[in-house]
């Protein structure tokens, strides 16, 4: 049994920008829409049923990530990941073992990668504005690969995400 759970830090107000003498800022609003509401939770994963036969290749979670941008200015969104996945006695999930990729942007920005890719440690810009700085909604989308899934345990980690003018 394998158990992945992901704790995503939910960022709303990251930058305040000085306009006219008023601050407005950047909002950005994470929604968890499976695997639970706080945190990103792959479950118990059975990778054998009790003939030892493989059960699960693969699962999948999704995230909605929402923009509000007042202040009309380019922006980029970007994926935080610092530490590897770790169970309790230390134990790292495979490199790559998680991957993901981003979908459904609603105006004309930049997404990346738009094709699975591994999550990996350090910063990622996962979309980038339209000139504009339209607010903009998208998914990211998860797909843990139980294959690459070396022992049992319950693996955790934080993914952070925020937002920085261009």
């Amino acid at each position: 049994m394998i158990i992945i759970r992901i704790f995503v830090i939910s960022i709303w107000i990251l930058a305040f920008l000085n306009h006219g003498g008023y601050l407005r800022a950047q909002q950005l609003e994470v929604n968890i829409l499976e695997g639970g509401t706080d945190t990103l939770d792959f479950g118990n994963i059975r990778t054998v049923d009790q003939d030892g036969n493989p059960k699960v290749a693969s699962v999948t979670r999704r995230v909605l990530i929402k923009v509000d941008n007042p202040t009309a200015n380019r922006y980029q969104v970007i994926q935080r990941l610092d530490n590897p996945f770790l169970s309790p006695k230390g134990e790292a999930l495979a490199a790559g073992a998680l991957k993901f990729y981003v979908d459904g942007a609603q105006k004309q920005g930049i997404m990346g990668p738009t094709s699975l890719e591994p999550v990996a440690i350090g910063d990622r810009i996962i979309y980038t504005s339209d000139n504009s700085g339209s607010a903009d909604q998208f998914f990211i989308n998860y797909l843990l690969e139980v294959k690459d899934v070396l022992s049992k345990g319950r693996y955790q980690t934080n993914i952070a995400y925020s937002i920085t003018e261009r």
